[in-house]
């Protein structure tokens, strides 16, 4: 069974959490005015995986 991919505008809070974790991790701002929600979702996802992968790297490189 195939999901839908929910294509309403991206809400105010993911938004604000893009933007802060982008702001955090100092990479490019993306486009979250045109996002949808899904997109939104899976670029929050990436930014919280690529976070933790530095957050690793960086306590392995301490050591």
């Amino acid at each position: 069974m195939m999901t839908e991919r929910n294509e309403w505008p991206a809400t105010t809070k993911q938004k604000a959490y893009g933007r802060a974790l982008e702001d955090r991790l100092g990479v490019e701002r993306s486009p979250w005015a045109s996002m949808t929600v899904a997109d939104a979702a899976e670029r929050i996802a990436y930014l919280i995986e690529y976070k933790e992968s530095r957050r690793l790297i960086e306590s392995a490189l301490a050591s």
